[in-house]
């Protein structure tokens, strides 16, 4: 769909440009010239002219920039250029609106850029601009307190979800630094959406959703998003009475798949403020590369890569090029890479320091592996732990000191054989594993780590890990608390907000008289943050009844799920009196 010798990315686009654009009588801001020039290199191909229709059709004032921008002009080229532009708009004729963007672009380019150019940019790339917005914000502090396998207790250093996100950014580096990705530069097909630019592009792009990933995570890990399934699930049959319970699947689906995935883009969309905006105003490059499942909940799948509330965000991304429904985007399967290298073994790790994990829990799953290396990983371990036996009294410790170097270095080894030349190729295309997750397109059921020669040891690691670490007493401790923690803040926010009464013009959410427990349940509204009843009631703006009521559930998950382990704790005990 998307020429190589146009060599702009608009991945690189914001969203923001189009929402936030404004033009007075003698001038335009930034936004606005930058929307006219995503629109335009949109509309370089003539293939593309649907993807140029949906943004004059959706942002209303994007003409009326284009008629500013053609009043500067007195050539005759740059004016003939943006009136045949302009009337392709004006009458409906977008299939030919491709003839005039190289003029149109050139000529305000050259005329605007010297302006705009320093205001936007400055000295730093998009996706760095990215990284840092994410990194300095209290959204992603807030990873620091929240569970990544064990709630961490005093003086423990288990790794925390920051820490995690820290590491899966650190590793996705090394995945594109390593491998070169030359597929991302110079395969990408005119029949698929996924653009392409520069290493240090990938790089940067790559740093930046992996701090971002799991920025929509709950408190307690995934126990936590299992908890707030369950919770809508048994909420079905009640739910019907405002039409979004379980007869109405396109509601209820929706809240009974809470993902911190689809989480994290609500948030970096709409719920992480920068400057006067919503969310924090990250490029369209970063936002889709964030999308782990490419669908939504509609019944068939476990996992959902947004919800409904971000239906619109998603109509913007797939315009833009960085979103296939079905498809994943390259750097979402590489970043899926990362999370899932990360992961194993920092939760191997901290299995091994919390001694759940014992030298004899590996020798039984490793020992009669006939895969080389798995065997020669056991060896090595066998033997160095022998040795290591020798010099301490300590069983445990003697394994831990053993075991982390070796761990160590298979990870990096792991990251290695995912470079571009030793990955291998598709055997139904031919192609190289990574040029044939650009020009075919993959699924969510496409794993790299599978293509890697790692792959068998990979697996076996995971296995120790599902059947003695997930049922550790301590995990399932954990869990218990946290589920316990979870219902019942969800009980007593929902049972605050079902049939409070939404006041749009003094944007007040009450429970009027007659509502039993009238004055408890307002108190407890008060609890929410100012900055998530604002984007509430921003999002309700001309919804019906239905929406409004699914958007009050999704408010209630929005502060819920985005409080730390001991933030939830503690409000735990407070609302029970036990602090």
């Amino acid at each position: 769909m998307w020429t190589m010798k146009n060599k702009y990315i608009l991945s690189k686009a914001y969203i923001d440009d189009f929402s936030h654009s404004k033009i007075t009588k003698n001038s335009i801001d930034i936004n606005a010239f930058c929307a006219a020039k995503h629109v335009l290199r949109i509309a370089l191909h003539n293939n593309n002219y649907l993807n140029v229709k949906y943004f004059f059709e959706k942002y209303k004032n994007l003409i009326n920039i284009f008629v500013f921008l053609r009043s500067k002009f007195s050539s005759s080229y740059s004016a003939k250029n943006l009136d045949n532009f302009i009337n392709c708009v004006q009458t409906n004729n977008y299939a030919d609106i491709y003839k005039y963007a190289s003029g149109a672009l050139w000529s305000i380019r050259k005329q605007f850029n010297s302006v705009y150019i320093r205001n936007r940019e400055q000295k730093l790339s998009y996706f760095e601009s990215d990284y840092l917005r994410v990194i300095s914000s209290s959204t992603f502090r807030r990873l620091q307190d929240k569970t990544q396998l064990f709630l961490m207790d005093e003086f423990d250093h288990s790794r925390r979800r920051l820490a995690h996100s820290l590491e899966v950014s650190a590793i996705i580096e090394q995945i594109v630094g390593n491998s070169m990705l030359e597929v991302f530069i110079n395969s990408a097909s005119i029949n698929n959406k996924f653009l392409t630019f520069d290493l240090q592009d990938s790089i940067s792009l790559c740093r930046t959703i992996g701090v971002l990933h799991d920025i929509g995570n709950p408190p307690f890990g995934h126990a936590g998003e299992q908890t707030i399934n369950s919770f809508f699930k048994s909420k079905g049959d009640f739910l019907n009475k405002y039409g979004i319970g379980i007869k109405y699947p396109s509601y209820f689906n929706d809240l009974i798949s809470f993902d911190g995935n689809a989480q994290s883009l609500r948030i970096a969309s709409k719920l992480m403020p920068f400057k006067n905006k919503r969310g924090a105003s990250l490029s369209a490059g970063v936002l889709g590369a964030i999308i782990k499942y490419p669908h939504s909940s509609n019944g068939k799948n476990n996992k959902i890569g947004f919800f409904l509330s971000e239906q619109s965000v998603i109509d913007d991304l797939y315009n833009l090029g960085v979103f296939i429904y079905g498809k994943r985007n390259p750097f979402a399967c590489v970043l899926e890479a990362a999370d899932d290298i990360a992961y194993l073994f920092s939760d191997l790790e901290d299995s091994i320091h919390k001694q759940v994990l014992s030298f004899e829990d590996f020798a039984f799953y490793f020992k009669n592996n006939k895969n080389a290396i798995c065997s020669n990983f056991y060896n090595s371990l066998d033997n160095k732990f022998s040795k290591a036996i020798k010099n301490n009294k300590n069983r445990h410790e003697a394994f831990e000191i053993t075991i982390r170097p070796l761990l160590s270095e298979l990870r990096e080894n792991i990251i290695a054989s995912l470079n571009y030349h030793q990955i291998g190729t598709i055997p139904q295309t031919g192609l190289n594993v990574y040029k044939h997750i650009v020009v075919n397109g993959v699924g969510e059921d496409f794993h790299l780590l599978h293509f890697s020669q790692y792959h068998e040891i990979i697996k076996l690691l995971g296995k120790i890990k599902t059947d003695l670490v997930f049922s550790s007493k301590l995990i399932i401790i954990n869990e218990i608390q946290g589920n316990k923690i979870l219902n019942f803040l969800l009980s007593e926010f929902f049972d605050a907000i079902i049939d409070a009464k939404i006041n749009k013009r003094n944007k007040t959410i009450k429970n009027s008289k007659g509502i039993k427990d009238r004055d408890y349940r307002n108190k407890i509204l008060l609890l929410i943050p100012e900055k998530l009843i604002d984007n509430f009631f921003i999002e309700i703006d001309g919804a019906n009844k239905q929406m409004v009521a699914y958007l009050k559930m999704r408010l209630i998950i929005d502060f819920i799920s985005g409080m730390t382990d001991n933030y939830a704790k503690r409000m735990y005990l407070e609302l029970n009196a036990k602090k």
